[in-house]
Parts: C-alpha cells; structure tokens; sequence
C-alpha cells in the first residue's frame, strides 16, 4: 500500500517547499504485545514499553526500531532502540507503506518531533497517546535520494556523540582504575570524615529573597550539575547584601572546598573551582570544608567512590534516602600519605585535559545534531 504524494506545499525554507501528507496515509501504526514480568521464562532480550527497558523476555519482536511511548508519556516520548528487544503494549513503532517514504527517514522524523508527539497526548494525572491526532501529523517527503542524505547525516552526527560520550566513559574508568591500582591492596587505615574535616552546611535561604539578578544561588540540582560538568548557568539569585550577610554568619566555600547533594546516590561531589561569589540551599547541599593537610581531588574522589558504593548505608530517609550532616561526618575514608593524594591528583589533572577536549567535541557534535534534525522537521 501507498500514499499518493500530495500538492499541498508550504512556503518557507527548502524543507518547507517539500510536499507533505498525513502520517496516516503514509505509515503503518505497529502496537507492541501485553506481557507480564512474572511470566518471563527465558530473560534473552530488553522488554521496552514507553521508556527504558524494564525486564527480559524469551522472545523478540522488534530490532532496530524507533518506539513511541502510548501511556504515562513524558516530554521525551520517543527513542531508537538498537538491536533485538521486546516490545510490550506501553509503546507502538511506524513502520513506512509509501514507496515514497523511506523507514530511517520516518525514524528520524519521529526522532525531531517529539514536542508535536508529545502534544498527542490527552490526561492531567497520566497523560496517554491519542492515536488519532498522531496518526495525522504532517510529514515532509522530499525525494527519496535527500530522505537518505539527511539520515545518513543525522546517522553518523549520532555516532560521533556515542563515540565521544564512550570516550569519556573510559577516561573516567582510568581515573577509577589508577585509584585501584594505587589504594585498592594498600592497608590503609580509615578516618571519619567529621575527624579531618569540618563537615556542615549554609544558612537558611527563603524562596522570598530570590531575585532576577545577583549573586548566583545553588541547590542540590545546580552542585549536581557541577559535578558532572555540565552547568549551564543559575537559576535563582540572592540579593548581593543578603550575600554580604550569609558570608560573614557562615562563611562561604573556598577553592579546594567540597559540595554535595544531599541525595547523593551517584556520588556527584563538587570540588570548588571558581572563585566569583554563590551561595547554596541549607541542609539540601553540604560543604566539607577540607583541610591543607588533605589534598581535596584526592578526597573528592575517595568520596565519591565510597558515596556510589555505600550510600544505602549512610543516608537516612523514610521516603528517599536523604544524606544528613551527622551521616556524612560518620563516612569513612582511607587517608593515604599527603604526597601519594597529590601523585592521584596530578594523575586527575592531566585526564581531565583529555576530557575536557573530549567534552569540547562532544558539545559541538550534539550542538550541529540539533541543528540538523531542527532544519529537517521543525
């Protein structure tokens, strides 16, 4: 079956003067099948439904395919499963009917829609696909020969971004490694945390003192995002006299100093780094103030492996695990001799150089990646 090519165009871009027709007419709506976990047999292939895998099945019924969410959708309704998988009820694939229409590049289409997919959806507590508006989405057909120019392009953009992100994986697992290899077997005694260091938190900040403008204010989302170097600037402000004041009642954080969430379950510690004015959410962001006698890269890291490998050990918390200021100082670390933490550290120092390049390309591929998929489906 077939859709013949429609005479309707829109004027514009090139991508606008291309035909379009309803997805409906030109593709065929695929439901996955209800399964249930407790009758899995054979856990062989990822069961996915609208979000990531869940459990394994037997069987497969979809590979390499593009799925859809149809229930509790969230803003990020769509995604590209590689390989053989499972595909359960919660999710559905599009698979082309039109000879004029090529699979990648409806895959890629649903891939650069998914605001539009997203408004698809109907419900206020779990807001669920309504196929028929879906089914008539408006999608561009240029030639087949540009469809595959634009999926190839968007093809090897995506690689280059898995690419990076794996290259980073792996410089992170060195650092890990080093870590290992130099006080893994070594005997070591370990300290509190709250014996070393001064272990605390910030003054209390209401949501009423916010300002549009000022000094930057962090929370546990911000020191996260610090973490992992991916910041991309502040949210909320304090007023800068009100910071003037937090200052001198608290004192504030110093390079070298630590910060972490109080849900800290990925072990995201940020090593102060900067030294323009912030201040941080009380009791939703703890400070390690860390001594001369400890090199803070070191003790960042030590915290951090420890935090990732223990946390259900040390938080508290009836609803969530939530990190307390006594739980923190109770952590224990080793604390090797000061010239091996700096021997660590330097090691940190020069694979974070490679990282940072590293994390460089991969801001520029994503930044084109959006670019790309924007020209083609806005």
């Amino acid at each position: 079956m077939s859709a013949a090519i429609p005479t309707q165009r829109r004027r514009g871009s090139a991508s606008d003067t291309w035909p379009r027709v309803r997805l409906g007419e030109v593709c065929e709506v695929v439901y996955g099948e209800r399964i249930r976990k407790i009758d899995a047999t054979a856990p062989t292939y990822p069961v996915y439904g609208g979000g990531g895998a869940t459990f394994r099945w037997a069987t497969f019924n979809r590979e390499n395919a593009c799925v859809v969410s149809r229930f509790a959708m969230s803003k990020e309704c769509v995604r590209y499963v590689k390989g053989r998988f499972f595909l359960n009820d919660s999710g559905l694939t599009v698979a082309s009917i039109s000879k004029f229409l090529s699979q990648e590049f409806i895959d890629w289409f649903l891939m650069g829609s998914q605001t539009k997919i997203y408004a698809c959806g109907q419900g206020v507590a779990q807001r669920n696909l309504e196929i028929k508006r879906f089914r008539n989405l408006s999608v561009p057909l240029p030639p087949l020969a540009i469809q595959r120019r634009i999926a190839a392009k968007l093809d090897l953009l995506c690689d280059i971004v898995a690419k990076r992100k794996n290259q980073l994986s792996q410089l992170n697992q060195l650092v890990k490694s080093r870590f290992v290899e130099m006080f893994g077997d070594v005997a070591l005694d370990e300290h509190r945390l709250g014996d070393f260091c001064e272990v605390g938190s910030g003054k209390r900040v209401f949501a009423e003192e916010f300002k549009e403008q000022g000094v930057p204010f962090f929370r546990g989302t911000e020191i996260a995002a610090l973490a992992k170097k991916e910041y991309s600037g502040p949210v909320y402000y304090i007023a800068r006299e009100h910071y003037n004041q937090l200052a001198a009642h608290t004192g504030i954080p110093k390079i070298g100093d630590l910060l972490l969430p109080s849900i800290c379950e990925e072990g995201l510690v940020w090593r102060v780094d900067i030294d323009k004015p912030f201040y941080f959410k009380d009791g939703r962001v703890l400070w390690v103030k860390v001594p001369q006698t400890v090199d803070s890269e070191y003790l960042r890291f030590a915290l951090s492996e420890k935090l990732r490998t223990d946390y259900k050990k040390i938080a508290s918390g009836t609803t969530f695990a939530e990190m307390k200021i006594v739980n923190l100082r109770q952590v224990k670390v080793k604390v090797p001799p000061l010239a091996l933490q700096r021997e660590f550290a330097a090691f940190v120092a020069k694979v974070d150089k490679l990282a940072f390049a590293v994390r460089k390309s991969l801001e520029s591929a994503e930044k084109l990646y959006r670019q790309q998929l924007s020209e083609a489906f806005a």
